[in-house]
């Protein structure tokens, strides 16, 4: 199915990994070899024809063996290129941040964001690891007006090969350390390492606001 924020369910697109929205249990966010990540709503069923993937119109959901129930695809975002290289290999929400905005000005001033806009995130910012988890992307919210997450700041770490860790492991959010900071840790299974990343963030008027690595 095709990237962008359009109908595309997502069916058949093989997945690397999955996660739950803390925020809402019905929110799941997929990533897919396409180069995309995709964000479901589980309270939402369509049809689906059972071979294309494609999402069917109301009048073709009465009845047939050829058709698939799938959760509802909200959005479609592009991460990655789709270049046989695995697309985006790994998603992780963050659990305490309302928001995400480069630390700039103009985001310093937006943090004081009005409560209308902050009440149409439906998820919380998220990371995604692309180009064989060496490059870790902070992103902001999911929202219910359409308007798609942009990338907020990326993180590349320097190896000419994929990492052999197929997920980023943990995130230890704040209050989880002793000096309250969140840090995002990414495994190479490969050479026995592990990539610590320290996220910044900001506090917000209305939550904690991640600005970057």
């Amino acid at each position: 199915s095709p990237c962008g924020s359009g109908s595309g369910s997502g069916v058949g697109v093989a997945a690397n990994d999955l996660v739950f929205s803390p925020t809402s249990a019905r929110h799941i966010l997929t990533t897919h070899e396409d180069g995309c990540v995709r964000l479901w709503d589980t309270g939402s069923r369509v049809y689906v024809d059972a071979t294309s993937g494609h999402v069917l119109a109301a009048a073709a959901t009465a009845g047939g063996d050829s058709r698939d129930v799938s959760a509802a695809c909200l959005a479609t975002v592009r991460v990655a290129a789709d270049d046989g290289n695995g697309g985006v290999i790994s998603c992780r929400f963050l659990p305490g941040f309302v928001d995400a905005r480069p630390p700039t000005a103009a985001g310093a001033a937006a943090a004081t964001a009005a409560d209308d806009v902050v009440a149409s995130y439906l998820t919380p910012p998220f990371l995604t690891g692309s180009e064989g988890n060496t490059r870790i992307t902070l992103w902001s919210p999911f929202t219910s007006t359409g308007s798609p997450p942009v990338p907020v700041r990326t993180f590349q770490i320097g190896l000419d090969r994929p990492l052999r860790e197929r997920s980023i492991p943990m995130i230890l959010g704040a209050g989880t350390t002793p000096s309250g900071q969140t840090h995002v840790f990414v495994a190479d299974s490969e050479a026995g390492k592990i990539y610590v990343l320290h996220l910044s963030s900001a506090a917000g008027s209305y939550g904690k606001v991640a600005t970057g690595f």
